[in-house]
Protein backbone atom coordinates (compact mmCIF):
# COMPACT_ATOMS: atom_id res chain seq x y z
CA UNK A 1 0.00 0.00 0.00
CA UNK A 2 1.18 3.10 -0.43
CA UNK A 3 1.77 5.76 2.36
CA UNK A 4 -0.23 8.99 1.78
CA UNK A 5 2.34 12.29 1.61
CA UNK A 6 1.37 14.04 4.72
CA UNK A 7 0.20 17.43 4.73
CA UNK A 8 1.68 20.02 7.27
CA UNK A 9 -1.53 22.02 8.51
CA UNK A 10 0.68 25.11 9.71
CA UNK A 11 2.20 25.56 6.21
CA UNK A 12 0.59 28.62 4.64
CA UNK A 13 0.96 26.75 1.32
CA UNK A 14 -1.73 23.69 2.56
CA UNK A 15 -4.42 26.33 3.35
CA UNK A 16 -6.93 26.45 0.88
CA UNK A 17 -8.16 29.49 -0.91
CA UNK A 18 -11.90 30.75 0.99
CA UNK A 19 -14.11 32.79 -1.73
CA UNK A 20 -13.90 36.36 -0.56
CA UNK A 21 -16.89 37.85 0.57
CA UNK A 22 -17.57 40.94 0.79
CA UNK A 23 -17.76 42.90 4.41
CA UNK A 24 -21.37 44.29 4.97
CA UNK A 25 -20.59 47.59 6.92
CA UNK A 26 -23.81 49.06 8.89
CA UNK A 27 -25.15 52.38 7.51
CA UNK A 28 -23.34 55.48 8.58
CA UNK A 29 -24.81 57.34 11.20
CA UNK A 30 -26.72 60.51 10.02
CA UNK A 31 -29.64 62.63 10.68
CA UNK A 32 -32.06 60.76 7.98
CA UNK A 33 -30.78 57.06 9.73
CA UNK A 34 -33.66 57.13 12.60
CA UNK A 35 -36.36 58.63 10.30
CA UNK A 36 -35.32 56.47 7.31
CA UNK A 37 -35.65 53.14 9.65
CA UNK A 38 -39.04 54.50 10.59
CA UNK A 39 -40.71 55.11 7.53
CA UNK A 40 -39.89 51.61 6.43
CA UNK A 41 -41.09 50.00 9.50
CA UNK A 42 -44.63 51.95 8.66
CA UNK A 43 -44.91 51.18 4.84
CA UNK A 44 -44.12 47.31 6.11
CA UNK A 45 -47.29 47.72 8.95
CA UNK A 46 -49.31 49.43 6.59
CA UNK A 47 -51.34 46.65 4.69
CA UNK A 48 -51.43 46.82 0.86
CA UNK A 49 -54.44 48.10 -0.82
CA UNK A 50 -57.07 45.14 -2.00
CA UNK A 51 -58.08 47.38 -4.92
CA UNK A 52 -55.88 49.28 -7.01
CA UNK A 53 -55.92 50.58 -10.49
CA UNK A 54 -55.66 47.32 -12.43
CA UNK A 55 -58.00 45.55 -10.02
CA UNK A 56 -60.93 44.42 -11.95
CA UNK A 57 -64.17 43.90 -10.58
CA UNK A 58 -66.45 40.83 -12.43
CA UNK A 59 -70.85 40.38 -10.89
CA UNK A 60 -71.60 36.82 -11.60
CA UNK A 61 -73.62 33.79 -10.44
CA UNK A 62 -71.29 31.29 -11.09
CA UNK A 63 -69.77 29.82 -7.70
CA UNK A 64 -66.97 28.26 -10.23
CA UNK A 65 -66.10 31.24 -11.64
CA UNK A 66 -64.61 32.30 -8.37
CA UNK A 67 -61.48 31.33 -6.86
CA UNK A 68 -60.79 32.46 -4.14
CA UNK A 69 -64.70 31.74 -2.19
CA UNK A 70 -64.96 31.87 1.48
CA UNK A 71 -67.98 31.37 3.30
CA UNK A 72 -68.56 33.16 6.65
CA UNK A 73 -70.99 32.10 9.49
CA UNK A 74 -73.95 34.19 9.42
CA UNK A 75 -75.12 35.46 12.21
CA UNK A 76 -78.56 34.36 13.49
CA UNK A 77 -81.97 35.69 11.67
CA UNK A 78 -82.94 36.73 15.42
CA UNK A 79 -79.52 39.25 15.62
CA UNK A 80 -80.94 40.65 12.33
CA UNK A 81 -83.51 41.03 13.02
CA UNK A 82 -83.77 42.69 16.23
CA UNK A 83 -86.79 40.11 17.85
CA UNK A 84 -85.53 40.43 21.64
CA UNK A 85 -87.42 37.22 22.27
CA UNK A 86 -85.32 35.04 20.15
CA UNK A 87 -82.04 36.63 21.32
CA UNK A 88 -80.71 34.38 24.40
CA UNK A 89 -80.30 35.90 27.73
CA UNK A 90 -76.39 36.54 28.65
CA UNK A 91 -76.03 37.56 32.29
CA UNK A 92 -72.88 39.61 32.57
CA UNK A 93 -69.96 39.48 34.34
CA UNK A 94 -69.73 41.96 36.92
CA UNK A 95 -71.23 42.05 40.38
CA UNK A 96 -72.81 45.24 41.90
CA UNK A 97 -71.55 46.05 45.16
CA UNK A 98 -74.19 47.81 47.41
CA UNK A 99 -73.40 50.90 49.54
CA UNK A 100 -71.23 49.91 52.81
CA UNK A 101 -72.87 51.24 55.71
CA UNK A 102 -71.87 54.52 57.39
CA UNK A 103 -69.71 54.05 60.22
CA UNK A 104 -70.94 55.58 63.80
CA UNK A 105 -69.25 57.74 65.78
CA UNK A 106 -67.11 56.67 68.39
CA UNK A 107 -66.75 58.58 72.02
CA UNK A 108 -63.39 59.88 71.91
CA UNK A 109 -63.42 60.94 68.18
CA UNK A 110 -64.05 64.46 67.49
CA UNK A 111 -66.35 66.32 65.21
CA UNK A 112 -64.94 67.60 61.78
CA UNK A 113 -67.10 70.77 62.60
CA UNK A 114 -65.03 71.12 65.71
CA UNK A 115 -61.87 70.99 64.17
CA UNK A 116 -60.17 74.69 63.87
CA UNK A 117 -60.29 75.94 60.36
CA UNK A 118 -56.97 76.55 58.58
CA UNK A 119 -55.30 79.98 58.87
CA UNK A 120 -55.47 82.10 55.49
CA UNK A 121 -51.98 83.47 55.64
CA UNK A 122 -50.92 79.78 56.19
CA UNK A 123 -52.89 78.99 53.19
CA UNK A 124 -51.72 81.65 50.91
CA UNK A 125 -48.19 80.87 51.70
CA UNK A 126 -48.34 77.26 50.93
CA UNK A 127 -50.40 77.77 47.78
CA UNK A 128 -48.00 80.05 46.81
CA UNK A 129 -45.48 77.80 47.08
CA UNK A 130 -46.74 74.97 45.00
CA UNK A 131 -47.84 77.87 43.01
CA UNK A 132 -43.97 79.33 42.02
CA UNK A 133 -42.82 75.49 41.73
CA UNK A 134 -45.30 74.83 39.13
CA UNK A 135 -44.81 78.14 37.30
CA UNK A 136 -40.23 77.21 37.18
CA UNK A 137 -41.81 73.74 35.90
CA UNK A 138 -44.12 75.03 33.51
CA UNK A 139 -41.22 77.60 32.32
CA UNK A 140 -38.62 74.46 31.82
CA UNK A 141 -41.15 72.29 29.97
CA UNK A 142 -41.69 75.20 27.38
CA UNK A 143 -38.13 76.01 26.84
CA UNK A 144 -37.51 72.85 26.35
CA UNK A 145 -40.29 72.53 23.92
CA UNK A 146 -39.42 75.75 21.84
CA UNK A 147 -35.53 74.38 21.53
CA UNK A 148 -37.18 70.72 20.33
CA UNK A 149 -39.17 72.70 17.65
CA UNK A 150 -36.05 74.58 16.84
CA UNK A 151 -34.68 71.41 16.33
CA UNK A 152 -37.61 70.33 14.02
CA UNK A 153 -37.69 72.81 11.88
CA UNK A 154 -33.93 72.90 11.47
CA UNK A 155 -34.54 68.83 10.35
CA UNK A 156 -37.25 69.53 7.64
CA UNK A 157 -35.28 71.85 6.18
CA UNK A 158 -32.54 70.07 5.93
CA UNK A 159 -34.57 66.91 4.47
CA UNK A 160 -36.01 69.55 1.82
CA UNK A 161 -32.93 70.34 0.51
CA UNK A 162 -31.46 66.47 1.22
CA UNK A 163 -31.13 64.17 -2.40
CA UNK A 164 -33.19 61.59 -2.83
CA UNK A 165 -30.02 59.78 -3.37
CA UNK A 166 -28.59 59.57 -0.25
CA UNK A 167 -31.98 58.50 0.83
CA UNK A 168 -31.32 55.74 -1.21
CA UNK A 169 -28.29 54.77 -0.35
CA UNK A 170 -29.44 54.67 3.83
CA UNK A 171 -32.33 52.49 2.93
CA UNK A 172 -30.19 49.68 0.79
CA UNK A 173 -27.97 49.51 3.63
CA UNK A 174 -30.71 49.02 5.82
CA UNK A 175 -32.77 46.60 3.85
CA UNK A 176 -29.47 44.57 3.40
CA UNK A 177 -28.53 43.89 6.58
CA UNK A 178 -32.69 43.19 7.12
CA UNK A 179 -32.55 41.12 3.53
CA UNK A 180 -35.60 43.27 2.63
CA UNK A 181 -36.73 44.25 -0.94
CA UNK A 182 -35.68 47.98 -2.02
CA UNK A 183 -38.47 50.14 -1.60
CA UNK A 184 -39.53 53.38 -4.22
CA UNK A 185 -37.46 56.20 -3.80
CA UNK A 186 -39.78 58.85 -4.06
CA UNK A 187 -42.43 56.93 -2.24
CA UNK A 188 -39.93 56.45 0.95
CA UNK A 189 -38.76 60.60 0.40
CA UNK A 190 -42.11 61.93 0.66
CA UNK A 191 -42.86 59.51 3.76
CA UNK A 192 -39.87 60.84 5.89
CA UNK A 193 -40.78 64.60 4.82
CA UNK A 194 -44.47 63.75 5.65
CA UNK A 195 -43.46 62.66 8.70
CA UNK A 196 -41.55 65.30 9.67
CA UNK A 197 -43.57 67.79 8.64
CA UNK A 198 -46.41 66.24 10.69
CA UNK A 199 -44.12 66.52 13.99
CA UNK A 200 -43.40 70.13 13.32
CA UNK A 201 -47.16 70.69 12.90
CA UNK A 202 -47.97 69.29 16.39
CA UNK A 203 -45.31 72.01 17.84
CA UNK A 204 -46.89 74.81 16.31
CA UNK A 205 -50.47 73.33 17.61
CA UNK A 206 -49.13 74.08 20.99
CA UNK A 207 -49.15 77.42 19.84
CA UNK A 208 -45.37 77.66 20.48
CA UNK A 209 -42.92 80.99 19.16
CA UNK A 210 -39.70 80.94 18.41
CA UNK A 211 -37.77 84.42 20.23
CA UNK A 212 -34.88 85.12 18.06
CA UNK A 213 -32.10 87.70 18.81
CA UNK A 214 -32.02 90.14 16.16
CA UNK A 215 -28.78 89.52 14.33
CA UNK A 216 -25.69 92.09 13.99
CA UNK A 217 -27.22 93.58 10.44
CA UNK A 218 -30.13 95.14 12.23
CA UNK A 219 -27.97 96.78 14.15
CA UNK A 220 -25.39 98.20 11.70
CA UNK A 221 -28.03 99.25 9.62
CA UNK A 222 -29.73 101.85 12.33
CA UNK A 223 -26.35 103.39 13.16
CA UNK A 224 -25.21 103.63 9.64
CA UNK A 225 -28.28 105.48 8.60
CA UNK A 226 -28.34 107.23 12.06
CA UNK A 227 -24.61 108.67 11.46
CA UNK A 228 -25.18 109.77 7.87
CA UNK A 229 -27.97 111.49 9.05
CA UNK A 230 -26.58 113.74 11.62
CA UNK A 231 -25.85 117.11 11.17
CA UNK A 232 -22.56 118.57 11.36
CA UNK A 233 -22.27 122.28 11.19
CA UNK A 234 -19.59 123.87 9.11
CA UNK A 235 -16.10 125.02 10.99
CA UNK A 236 -16.71 128.88 12.27
CA UNK A 237 -13.33 130.90 10.53
CA UNK A 238 -10.87 132.44 13.24
CA UNK A 239 -11.55 136.12 14.26
CA UNK A 240 -8.59 138.22 12.28
CA UNK A 241 -7.29 141.42 13.07
CA UNK A 242 -9.45 144.51 11.51
CA UNK A 243 -6.17 145.43 9.46
CA UNK A 244 -6.02 141.99 7.48
CA UNK A 245 -9.86 142.08 7.52
CA UNK A 246 -9.33 144.77 5.17
CA UNK A 247 -6.89 144.20 3.44
CA UNK A 248 -8.52 140.69 2.72
CA UNK A 249 -11.97 142.19 1.87
CA UNK A 250 -13.13 141.77 -1.25
CA UNK A 251 -13.70 145.12 -3.67
CA UNK A 252 -17.25 146.07 -3.78
CA UNK A 253 -17.08 145.91 -7.59
CA UNK A 254 -18.57 142.62 -8.63
CA UNK A 255 -17.16 142.60 -12.45
CA UNK A 256 -13.66 142.97 -10.40
CA UNK A 257 -14.09 139.33 -8.78
CA UNK A 258 -12.88 136.09 -11.11
CA UNK A 259 -16.14 134.09 -10.96
CA UNK A 260 -13.92 131.24 -8.99
CA UNK A 261 -13.61 133.72 -5.70
CA UNK A 262 -17.21 134.81 -5.81
CA UNK A 263 -18.70 131.64 -5.60
CA UNK A 264 -16.31 131.17 -2.39
CA UNK A 265 -17.36 133.94 -1.08
CA UNK A 266 -21.50 133.23 -1.38
CA UNK A 267 -20.63 130.08 0.18
CA UNK A 268 -18.86 130.88 2.98
CA UNK A 269 -21.49 134.26 3.60
CA UNK A 270 -23.88 131.33 3.54
CA UNK A 271 -21.93 128.83 5.79
CA UNK A 272 -21.82 132.15 8.24
CA UNK A 273 -25.48 132.55 8.22
CA UNK A 274 -26.53 128.95 8.26
CA UNK A 275 -23.97 128.45 11.71
CA UNK A 276 -25.82 131.13 13.14
CA UNK A 277 -29.55 130.04 13.23
CA UNK A 278 -29.33 126.39 13.12
CA UNK A 279 -28.81 124.90 16.40
CA UNK A 280 -25.72 123.09 16.99
CA UNK A 281 -27.14 118.90 17.37
CA UNK A 282 -25.44 116.87 20.18
CA UNK A 283 -23.72 113.93 18.49
CA UNK A 284 -24.20 110.47 19.43
CA UNK A 285 -21.38 107.71 19.98
CA UNK A 286 -22.92 104.99 17.08
CA UNK A 287 -23.79 101.26 19.05
CA UNK A 288 -21.00 99.07 17.17
CA UNK A 289 -17.43 100.36 17.64
CA UNK A 290 -16.58 99.29 14.13
CA UNK A 291 -18.85 101.92 12.45
CA UNK A 292 -16.95 105.62 12.14
CA UNK A 293 -19.20 108.56 11.29
CA UNK A 294 -18.77 109.78 8.04
CA UNK A 295 -17.43 113.05 8.84
CA UNK A 296 -14.85 113.75 12.26
CA UNK A 297 -17.15 115.82 15.02
CA UNK A 298 -13.96 117.86 16.49
CA UNK A 299 -11.73 120.15 13.82
CA UNK A 300 -8.71 121.77 14.27
CA UNK A 301 -7.30 125.24 13.31
CA UNK A 302 -5.06 123.26 10.77
CA UNK A 303 -7.37 122.05 8.66
CA UNK A 304 -9.78 125.47 8.56
CA UNK A 305 -10.00 126.21 4.84
CA UNK A 306 -10.36 130.06 3.46
CA UNK A 307 -10.56 130.73 0.20
CA UNK A 308 -9.62 126.77 -0.51
CA UNK A 309 -6.59 127.44 0.92
CA UNK A 310 -5.21 126.20 4.18
CA UNK A 311 -4.99 128.60 7.24
CA UNK A 312 -0.88 128.23 8.87
CA UNK A 313 -0.80 127.71 12.46
CA UNK A 314 0.10 131.25 14.25
CA UNK A 315 2.95 131.49 16.02
CA UNK A 316 3.10 133.50 19.25
CA UNK A 317 5.33 136.45 18.61
CA UNK A 318 5.56 139.82 20.23
CA UNK A 319 3.98 143.25 19.61
CA UNK A 320 3.33 147.02 20.57
CA UNK A 321 -0.01 148.64 20.12
CA UNK A 322 -0.01 152.21 18.59
CA UNK A 323 -0.11 154.42 21.88
CA UNK A 324 -2.07 156.71 19.24
CA UNK A 325 -5.11 154.69 19.70
CA UNK A 326 -4.79 152.84 22.86
CA UNK A 327 -2.51 155.00 25.01
CA UNK A 328 -5.31 156.08 27.72
CA UNK A 329 -6.10 152.34 28.06
CA UNK A 330 -2.60 151.59 28.80
CA UNK A 331 -2.74 154.29 31.41
CA UNK A 332 -5.51 153.40 32.69
CA UNK A 333 -4.13 149.97 33.44
CA UNK A 334 -0.55 150.94 35.10
CA UNK A 335 -2.49 153.44 37.47
CA UNK A 336 -4.85 150.56 38.68
CA UNK A 337 -2.09 148.08 39.10
CA UNK A 338 -0.10 150.58 41.40
CA UNK A 339 -3.23 151.85 43.35
CA UNK A 340 -3.35 147.51 44.28
CA UNK A 341 0.89 147.86 44.80
CA UNK A 342 -0.26 150.86 47.80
Amino acid sequence: MAQEPKVNILSPRSTRKQPSQKRALPPRHSFLTEAVEVALQKQQQVPKPQLDSSTILIVTNDENALVNLEEKEQLPAAAVLGDKDLVPNVKPNFTVFEKPPRRQKRAGEVAIADVEPIPEEYYLRRHRKHEKEEKKQKNREKEKLQHEMYQQQQFVERIRHTDKSIVMAIATAICQQQQRSLPNVDSLYRQVLHDAEEQLARYEMLGLTLTRKPRNGATTTTTTTMASSQHYPPPALPALPSSTSSSLAPPSDSSSLSPALSLISQSSSASQTSSHNVSPTISKKPASPNIKPSRPVRRSVRHTLAFGHKIPVMQETEFQLPYETFGYLMDRRTRAKTTRRK
